[in-house]
């Protein structure tokens, strides 16, 4: 048997509970899909049970008087009323000069914060202010509060000025700030070009933030903080394989097309047709991809002595810090020219330990995600990784076009440079194709745009749209 769970959600009087239903139901159905989907081989047969589990909810309290500590007192960022009964949070409230709520809150949301105590100095504590509760939307008549505590008693006082409260916590900056209220991020008004500053680079912030629970980010402890170390993964492989039961292989810069021909390294497509003599299609896919990769391997051996430019000789000399991990050099981390075996060129100045490596080559390299994949050594030094794609990029690519298109197409910018703007929406979505009508090389001989009945398709049960079948004519 295997459980699925959700999260604990708040319920109140006028909440939608069928609303909240479905949301669990969908969640439940979407980490069971997952749960199948990585290679886990069961299936649903049935649903045994249901547990459902209710708390009484018991929201943050506050009740009397307690004094502000002078170190967040003295920034004059809060209103703290000195009340006499048990209603400091409707004290807290009206500190705004709110003269009233509607009913039932509905034009109202607040914010509540809390406060750590830290001891940078021994004896000399130093508060530092955190999100407790954040709404998800702002409503007309906002409230941010700080709930402190002494003991068991616990008391509001309300925020006048958020930015002024927690400046000195999050920067040194002198100018005018504006902090997300759900991450404490800041934005200054400096003009930038290429970034939007102030007030629009928060607005622009809040559109990734919102959809996150609020958070203190905190930096490490010195000592403790991780370094990333696995340099030789951001650069890039000098060869790539498409394979689709195909496979298509380019000469790049890192590689010269003399190195292909030298090793019997194929630039056309390999194709192999299947048929009623010829069952083992899988088979020869694999025997070609490892007959290739043991050409790679030996191709890779290859170290052809570095080339340098006049231009480079003097940008290496002169360099003082790893191109990669921006470290100085110095007497033992001194400084090393980084080039292309295969081709010569020289790319960058490197650290002496991210220019030596001497552990195997992974063709494709492991990934931290969850993918469905396995290896095949070819030799003790030299693997292939099979990976499936579809485990990362599960929509089709007329789903993903249309995700990615916009009315401005802000997101094919490099692909405008190349493409009049009337041709745009042709190389922005997916092209119609009858995929089970071409059905033999004849069929790609064909000079005139099949019926429409021919794209349909027994995969799907379904065929083009009108629309579709209009494009398909351009």
């Amino acid at each position: 048997n295997r459980a699925f769970k959700t999260s604990a959600v708040e319920i109140y009087p006028d909440s939608d509970i069928d609303t909240i239903i479905e949301r669990a139901f969908i969640k439940l159905m979407i980490e069971k899909d997952e749960y199948s989907g990585r290679g886990s081989g069961f299936t649903m047969v049935s649903i045994d049970g249901l547990l459902l589990a209710v708390y009484k909810y018991t929201p943050m309290s506050g009740s009397s008087y307690i004094e502000l500590p002078a170190y967040i007192d003295r920034k004059r960022a809060t209103i703290n009323p000195q009340n006499n009964d048990e209603q400091c949070f409707k004290w807290a409230i009206l500190g705004k000069h709110v003269t009233g709520l509607a009913k039932n809150n509905r034009n109202v949301s607040i914010n509540v914060y809390g406060l750590d105590k830290k001891f940078q100095i021994p004896k000399l504590p130093r508060y530092e202010v955190y999100p407790l509760r954040i709404v998800d939307e702002e409503k007309k008549d906002h409230f941010d509060l700080l709930l402190i505590t002494d003991g068991d008693n616990s008391h509001y006082t309300y925020i006048s000025n958020f930015s002024r409260l927690i400046r000195k916590q999050k920067t040194r900056h002198d100018g005018h700030v504006v902090f997300c209220k759900r991450c404490f991020t800041s934005f200054d008004n400096q003009n930038l070009k290429y970034k939007l500053s102030g007030q629009e680079a928060l607005d622009q912030h809040k559109l990734i933030c919102g959809v996150h629970k609020p958070i203190l980010p905190e930096m490490s402890k010195e000592g403790e903080c991780l370094q990333f170390e696995a340099w030789k993964k951001t650069q890039r492989h000098p060869i790539h394989e498409a394979m689709s039961y195909r496979l298509i292989v380019k000469a790049s810069d890192d590689v010269p097309v003399e190195l292909l021909d030298e090793y019997e390294i194929t630039k056309e497509p390999v194709i192999y047709r299947g048929s009623k003599s010829k069952t083992n299609v899988a088979k020869h896919f694999i025997e070609t991809v490892t007959e290739l990769a043991i050409k790679i391997e030996k191709l890779l051996k290859t170290n052809e002595p570095i080339v340098f430019t006049d231009e480079q000789r003097q940008s290496h000399d002169t360099c003082t810090a790893c191109n990669l991990c921006k470290i100085n050099f110095t007497y033992d981390n001194h400084k090393v020219a980084d080039h292309c075996h295969l081709s010569g060129k020289y790319r960058q100045a490197l650290l002496t330990e991210l220019g030596h490596d001497t552990k195997a080559i992974n063709v494709i390299p492991n990934s931290e995600e969850k993918y469905i994949s396995f290896s095949k050594y070819v030799s003790n030094t030299f693997s292939m990784r099979f990976i499936d794609t579809f485990r990362f990029m599960a929509s089709g690519l007329s789903t993903l076009a249309k995700i990615l298109t916009t009315p401005g197409l802000e997101n094919f910018c490099e692909t405008a440079k190349y493409i009049v703007v009337r041709d745009m929406p042709l190389v922005t979505r997916k092209g119609i194709y009858p995929y089970e009508y071409t059905d033999s090389w004849e069929r790609l001989k064909d000079r005139r745009l099949p019926r429409k009945r021919d794209f349909y398709s027994t995969l799907t049960e379904t065929g083009v749209t009108e629309s579709d079948f209009e494009h398909a004519k351009l």
